[in-house]
């Protein structure tokens, strides 16, 4: 709209925590610099480096992240001040800020009503306060965990502070949960209510509680010979986090079977005219006879090497299907017998995500959680048949600028050519690049943002 002048870069950006409050204070610049026009946006941004918020990648989820309406305290707002240049003070929610790291960096960019944005604010950082909490909780420290006669038990102690929250981790190091590896999702694993058998919830009980958890085995143990466990406990007001318990170890108790199912040799994945299909022959509990396994997992990912022996279950390289991504009439539950042919059927949809090849392979358990070596892996590439059944492709799509407005139109298809039917779900992608929103990359939300 002819503005082509944006707002200056904060330069007395100040972040502080004490006493459990996380305050942002700065001075807000006006529309055009001058006068008292006030901006029309705020960001105010967060990292655990500090170049993470640079001009280059301020905007980059992957690196960063940006405070929402979520992470303020009550009586806060990202709303910008009605007047430019006004001193402006936010609350933040430290419980939602101090995550995985003991320090954060912080900066802020503004932009006026034209979306001319402003230079990034000058970078501060924050440490968790140290001042000791009367309210803090008391760090578990007889954390126990056991498996034997095939049930995994976790045993501890409740804190005698009243808690909102248990959080207990496990990892196959004891490296990965110790310090501020704990909140590492990537490091570890969190247990939460779905990992647990019928009659055990994670709420806390009251204060000096002895609690016993039984969790599904097949959940924790992927095939390593030890795993470590720790956790930690959240106050009843949400903002003090215990510190990290005593860390154990657990080996998984096979009862004396040694014998693992035998690797499936003859996995099969096909997908033509909209269905995708699995096929493999079951094997045995112990390789042989007809006694079934216990328990089948199916991977599948981008790049061969990322469903190899060694990281099989590593869920940063690959994905497990689960139900979600079966087709009606389809289970991963393992046949009553061994050595039986076994069909499955996927829901294309939930797997064609990133790319168009992916890569499958499965593994096996018994009851002893003994699980097989690595199938043969085998690849699938997106159906190129055009489906007759499937809609149309948009090929009218216009954006549009103007006056503070942006605007998308398109002929919205039908369900299927010629028909009148509504589609279920438009997916609306945008980027700064027009290759990341083209058919390679179109489903890579790393490179590119979703409208919602």
């Amino acid at each position: 709209a002819g503005d082509v002048i944006a707002p200056t870069a904060i330069q007395d950006l100040n972040v502080t925590y004490a006493n459990g409050e996380l305050i942002v204070m700065f001075t807000c610049p006006s529309d055009d610099n001058l006068g008292t026009d006030p901006v029309a946006k705020i960001s105010i941004r967060y990292a655990t480096v500090g170049s993470n918020l640079n001009a280059s990648n301020f905007h980059n989820d992957m690196m960063n992240d940006e405070v929402e309406t979520e992470d303020l305290m009550t009586g806060s707002t990202l709303t910008p001040p009605p007047t430019g240049d006004t001193t402006v003070s936010i609350s933040l929610n430290p419980l939602l800020i101090f995550e995985s790291a003991a320090e954060y960096f912080f900066a802020i960019k503004t932009a006026d009503d034209s979306l001319n944005w402003s230079g990034v604010s000058n970078i501060v950082s924050i440490q968790g306060n140290t001042t000791p909490n009367p309210g803090k909780p008391g760090a578990v420290t007889n954390l126990e965990v056991t498996h034997t006669n095939g049930r995994l038990a976790v045993k501890f102690t409740s804190p005698i502070t009243a808690v909102s929250k248990f959080v207990i981790k496990f990892a196959e190091t004891s490296l990965a949960i110790e310090g501020v590896n704990f909140s590492n999702d990537s490091l570890n694993e969190e247990l939460d209510q779905s990992d647990l058998l019928p009659g055990s919830v994670l709420s806390p009980p009251s204060p000096g509680t002895n609690v016993t958890l039984q969790v599904d085995p097949f959940n924790v143990f992927e095939g390593q010979l030890e795993y470590f466990f720790a956790m930690k406990s959240v106050d009843a007001t949400g903002l003090q986090w215990s510190d990290t318990s005593n860390i154990v170890s657990v080996t998984p108790d096979h009862a004396g079977d040694v014998i693992a199912p035998t690797a499936i040799q003859d996995l099969n994945v096909t997908y033509a005219k909209g269905e995708m299909t699995v096929t493999f022959t079951c094997p045995g509990d112990d390789g042989i006879g007809t006694d079934p396994v216990a328990k089948i997992s199916i991977r599948f990912a981008t790049a061969s090497m990322n469903i190899n022996e060694v990281n099989f279950h590593n869920d940063n390289l690959n994905d497990e299907v689960d139900i979600d991504d079966l087709m009606t009439g389809s289970t991963l539950d393992p046949p009553a017998a061994g050595n039986t042919r076994v069909t499955i059927k996927l829901n294309p949809i939930e797997i064609f995500e990133s790319a168009p090849e992916y890569f499958f392979a499965i593994k096996t358990a018994d009851d002893s959680l003994n699980w097989s070596e690595l199938s043969n892996i085998v690849s699938v590439l997106e159906d190129a048949t055009p489906n007759p059944n499937g809609p149309t492709t948009v090929t009218d799509l216009a954006v549009a600028y103007q006056n503070g407005q942006l605007s998308l139109t398109f002929t919205a298809p039908g369900a299927s050519p010629g028909s009148q039917l509504a589609v279920s779900r438009f997916l609306i992608k945008y980027s700064y690049q027009a290759g990341y929103v083209g058919e390679t990359f179109f489903e890579n939300d790393a490179y590119n943002d979703e409208i919602e």
